[in-house]
Parts: C-alpha cells; structure tokens; sequence
C-alpha cells in the first residue's frame, strides 16, 4: 500500500487513473483495467494517425469526466513524447509505487531472498527474521526453509522487528481486506486464512491453515473478521468458486502456533539477541517474489520487500529508515523527492 505523491516524467509511458465521487458507479479492478487499456491503444493509434486532435475529446468520455486521468507515451529510441493527456499534472502514483519498490529491492537484495539468519545451539535452531514473504505462502512455492527447519526445536527471536502491523496511511478498518496484511519479521502462510469451495456441491473443501477451520462463520451477513480475534465471517451469498483471502490478527502466540504445528516440533518466541556468528538462510528467488508482486500489485509482497531490504542494509527491521535512505540514494535523481505514505 505504499503511495509517492509526486510527479513521474521518467517512466516509459504512465498511465493512472484516480477514481473520486464515484459512489453511484461501482468498476471491478478487471473493468478499470480493461477500460484503461483500451484508453492506451486508442491514444497509441491516435499518435501515428488523424485521429489525435479528435481522440483528445476522450476525456469527455462519461467512463473518465468523474475522474482525474492522465496518460504519457513515451518513445525512447527517438526520445520524444508520442502523446500525452494531462502528462504535467500531478497524480498519487498508487500502485505504481511498486515500480520503485521493484527497482530498489533489485538493487539492494541479490539473486535469492534471505529467509532469516540462524545459529545452531545444541539441540535447537536459533532464528532472526528478515520479513521474508515465503514461507508457506501458495503463491511463491519451492521455499526451502521448510525442509530445512522441519523436526528441529526452533526459537524465533523477537523484538528485532519493533514497527506497528501497518503503515503510515493505512485504514484501520480495512483490516480484513485481503491487501492489508499485517507486516512481520516472521510471515507465515502469507498471513491470512484461505477458504476454497466447490461451485458445484456449495460444500467448503479447503480452509488453510487448518487451525482455523473452527474459526469461520458461514452465512454471515458480510466477508470479513473480527477486529481483534481470529474469528471470520463468510457472508451468505458466497460463490463457492472463488477462493477467499482473509488476513488473521498477528499475535505472537499465533505465530508460535502457526510455525509449531506446520513443523511438527518445538516453536518458542525468546527475548532479543543480537545475531554474532549467525549463517544466513536463503528461501526462494529475488525474481519470483518482484513478479508475483508486479502481476498481481500484491501490496503484502511490496511492504515485506522493504522490510528485507533494510535488514540487508542495517541488519534490522525499519520501513522508515529504508526509505529515507533510498530517497537520498537510489531516487535522488527523481524530480522531486517522493513522500512515501505507506
């Protein structure tokens, strides 16, 4: 959920659509998607054709007129601008943010994502968190650290991660949308439950984890959770065939459960250590988490990404610091200094 507010000329082509007053009109991300990929092929037609000066009427389109649009293509070979709607306005990049976060996490991480730094002590394994996303997440399977930590006595050391769950700039009450996952230096399952069903029999065939399986309400009057328990609520007009994703409320005691049972061994969280002598342990590749992120504008992939990149950089957890940084670092170059609002 990371927000810039600032202008973008540097890009191959922009194109951000800010949707405001639209309390009567309702466009699935699928619809606004679509509707702006056809704005895009019909400016790209209109700057190789007669049809610009006419085509600039687009923004009386009823879909845009309630809407701030604005549109830049830019060609690189000949490095001029091809077409632009509204180009020198100033826009909230949104999502678009994910771009930045893509190329400093590419900068900063190297091939493979750090899963956590560890020492062996006798019996038992020894874990400082880095915020890797993967473990047990559906979505970027081949993670190794489950065979690697599977059967050993764990302890997660805690406090290196000292950060509220959400960012600056987060609604509170979206707490049980899917985007608004909780941040942590230990993720585990991609820090929500995940409820399957058959379309066909109406029956439920999957929630995961399987602790919560006891924990869900069927026809409920709306999707959702519980602000500060882990009870959730299916409402009662759900198709079965969409899989639903709801972000649990993160406790320590959760994750202990969570990381214990999926083990099948002794999890304990203990008091802050600093890491000497510590291995690090590498999970999946760098490239598998930027493209999951990207496709999907996976907003829980973009924050852990942050998180990782500042244990690369300080050896601890700190959005804020991070951003500082790579503000006066890796974007110094940007025309503005970004305000990044998390």
């Amino acid at each position: 959920m990371a927000h810039v507010t600032q202008k973008y000329s540097i890009f191959l082509s922009r194109q951000i659509t800010e949707f405001n007053g639209l309390s009567n009109h309702k466009i699935s991300a699928s619809g606004a998607l679509s509707l702006l990929m056809a704005f895009s092929l019909m400016l790209w037609f209109a700057a190789c054709s007669p049809l610009k000066q006419s085509l600039k009427k687009v923004g009386e389109n009823p879909v845009f007129a309630g809407n701030f649009t604005g549109f830049v293509l830019f060609d690189p070979e000949d490095n001029q601008i091809l077409f632009e709607h509204q180009g020198s306005k100033y826009f909230t990049p949104a999502s678009n943010t994910k771009l930045l976060t893509f190329y400093v996490a590419n900068r900063i991480l190297g091939d493979s994502v750090p899963a956590f730094e560890y020492q062996i002590r006798g019996d038992s394994i020894w874990l400082w968190g880095t915020g890797d996303p993967s473990f047990l997440n559906p979505d970027l399977p081949g993670s190794r650290v489950y065979n690697f930590l599977k059967g050993r006595q764990v302890q997660l050391v805690t406090d290196q991660y000292a950060e509220p769950f959400y960012g600056p700039g987060w609604a509170w009450d979206d707490y049980s949308e899917s985007y608004q996952r909780a941040k942590a230096a230990f993720p585990i399952y991609a820090n929500a439950v995940r409820i399957s069903g058959d379309s066909i029999s109406g029956a439920v065939t999957v929630v995961a984890p399987s602790i919560f399986k006891d924990s869900v309400i069927f026809e409920a009057d709306e999707l959702g959770r519980a602000i500060y328990s882990n009870q959730f609520y299916v409402e009662k007009d759900w198709d079965h065939q969409d899989r639903l994703e709801i972000p649990f409320f993160s406790t320590d005691q959760l994750y202990t459960k969570l990381w214990s049972d999926t083990l099948v061994s002794e999890v304990q969280w203990t008091a802050y250590r600093e890491p000497i002598d510590t291995r690090v342990f590498y999970s999946v590749s760098a490239d598998s988490v930027f493209k999951r992120m990207l496709q999907v504008s996976d907003n829980f992939l973009a924050e852990q990404l942050i998180l990782l990149c500042s244990w690369q950089l300080f050896g601890e957890l700190n959005s804020s610091r991070t951003l500082e940084l790579l503000t006066d670092s890796l974007l110094a170059d940007l025309p503005q200094a970004p305000i990044w609002v998390d």
